[in-house]
């Protein structure tokens, strides 16, 4: 449930203690719409032919222009997670990437390649 004031309470209490992030976050806002882009968090699936490949094995950087931003393993989140990270059926994976390429990586994930 999103509680209204709570979110307003808590913009107005960012924007007054760190103006330049949240100016920040507005443009990177404008420009995830501008270009396309879409956040997304996908469950890594145990069958998925990513499951027991690094990071950087993955390549998904190169291959689908994903950004990996966080991967959560039994509720910790690892941010910025290195290239030797080794992806873990179940890993809940958090990205940026371009809107086109979300279908082939949720399709990639999934298991069912």
């Amino acid at each position: 449930v999103i509680n209204p004031v709570l979110t307003g309470a808590t913009a107005i209490a960012a924007v007054a203690t760190n103006p330049k992030m949240t100016e920040f976050l507005h443009d990177l806002a404008d420009t995830t719409r501008r270009l396309d882009l879409e956040f997304d968090s996908l469950r890594l699936a145990a069958d998925s032919p990513l499951a027991g490949r690094t990071l950087a094995e993955a390549n998904l950087r190169s291959t689908l222009d994903m950004l990996v931003l966080a991967i959560e393993r039994d509720g910790q989140p690892r941010y910025n997670p290195p290239g030797n990270y080794l992806l873990q059926g179940g890993d809940e994976l958090y990205v940026l990437g371009k809107r086109e390429h979300m279908g082939e990586l949720r399709h990639l994930v999934s298991g069912s390649v």
